[in-house]
């Protein structure tokens, strides 16, 4: 009777040992899945932190680099969101949005991918069905960063699906004005109805400073439009890929994260 007693209990223990192990593989991104994340993402997962690649990423991300792997983890939860069976996107999409939340918390003033926490987050919460929360966070991102053209994508589609078009528009406008030669953002505008010319760039989009002066900070475009209530439809179409080319060393309007979660396709 206790020898079967002992073997329940180590079975038990097997078991949750087991299940740690899952997690912990589950958190940390295979080869495959490393290949199509940030560099950043590979060295602080791979690397010492006495390695030169790792100081330098410090360097360049600042102390918060000390927390990057969340953020990684959470763009690879939303990768494997799309490769994964039905009965598991949930999960996926629940350690995505637990993973960006923790660096949230966590950010730092100044840190340069502060606004791309939110526009992820964002996206998370899209595919949760909580548009509400959604455009909050997609609004945020713009309002650290004016020029993140895929959050205006992203709350476009939004307000178009909850039937708001005026307030679509008037980001669009928005967006433009901070990123005069998206052709996404141009190609929403005109199916919103907007008229050529295309708006005005902002003053400080327009403007060159001179040579030995600080460039000028962007105004952020209003975030008082009305929220989207959290019974309202989502799109299931995702905002069309941009078409201006890559920056130096990033994509459009996050020049550290090269291989972030592209714009959804279809599900």
């Amino acid at each position: 009777m206790r020898f079967s007693v002992y073997l329940g209990w180590a079975g038990l223990v097997w078991a949750a040992m087991a299940q740690a192990q899952t997690s912990i593989q589950s958190f940390v991104p295979s080869e495959t899945e490393m290949r199509v994340l940030p560099q950043y993402c590979v060295v602080k997962f791979k690397s010492s932190t006495s390695s030169v690649e790792w100081k330098n990423w410090r360097d360049q991300l600042g102390p918060n680099y000390i927390d990057i792997h969340h953020y990684c983890a959470g763009l690879n939860f939303i990768n494997r969101y799309y490769a994964v069976a039905a009965r598991d996107k949930a999960g996926m999409l629940q350690g995505a949005k637990r993973n960006f939340e923790y660096m949230i918390r966590a950010a730092k003033p100044g840190f340069p991918l502060h606004a791309d926490m939110y526009l992820q987050h964002g996206i998370t919460l899209r595919l949760l069905k909580q548009p509400g929360g959604a455009v909050k966070d997609f609004q945020k991102a713009i309002e650290i960063n004016p020029r993140l053209t895929r959050a205006y994508q992203e709350l476009i589609t939004l307000y178009k699906a909850n039937k708001q078009t005026a307030v679509a528009l008037e980001t669009a406008v928005a967006g433009l004005r901070q990123n005069p030669d998206s052709k996404a953002l141009q190609k929403q505008y005109l199916e919103l109805g907007g008229k050529l010319p295309f708006p005005e760039p902002a003053t400080a989009v327009a403007e060159t400073p001179p040579a030995n002066a600080a460039e000028p900070a962007p105004t952020a475009p209003s975030t008082t439009a009305p929220a989207v209530t959290e019974t309202a439809p989502v799109a299931t179409t995702p905002p069309p890929d941009q078409a201006e080319p890559p920056r130096a060393i990033g994509m459009p309007g996050n020049p550290y994260c090269r291989f972030c979660p592209p714009p959804e396709t279809a599900q």
